[in-house]
């Protein structure tokens, strides 16, 4: 394991994910920022994340839907958005604020549960920047 490789993967990240929530570890999700200060101060916690992150770069994948949830509902609530042009077909609506999208991430409907699942995407390609 190695510093190095953390430093590396926190510096390519972009900007706006260094502080958004990524990685689970027991109870407590930290951001790339937290993982990289565990890291460089060499704590138990660090350790495991460290761990956890080098498995997730190199060929693991991540399948959290909480911290997905939490990371869609902290990026709607702190970049709201007027409309989001989606396509619900079971009630023809096509245009979302943040607030009904943070509603329907909750309710895990089809709409909540695609964009659940684009986020856990994302997420993973965050991982092997």
């Amino acid at each position: 394991m190695s510093l190095k490789i953390i430093e590396q993967w926190y510096s390519k990240l972009p900007s706006y994910e260094v502080d958004m929530p990524l990685i689970r570890l027991d109870t407590t999700v930290y951001t790339p920022r937290q993982i990289l200060d565990e890291v460089r101060r060499k704590t138990p916690v660090g350790t495991r994340l460290q761990t956890k992150v080098e498995g997730l770069r190199f060929g693991s994948t991540l399948d959290d839907e909480v911290t997905a949830e939490e990371r869609l509902i902290k990026l709607l609530e702190e970049r709201p958005i007027r409309i989001a042009a989606l396509v619900d077909p079971d009630i023809g609506k096509e245009e979302f604020s943040s607030k009904e999208l943070i509603e329907r991430i909750k309710k895990k409907d089809k709409i909540g549960k695609s964009m659940l699942k684009t986020e856990i995407e994302h997420m993973t390609a965050m991982m092997k920047v």
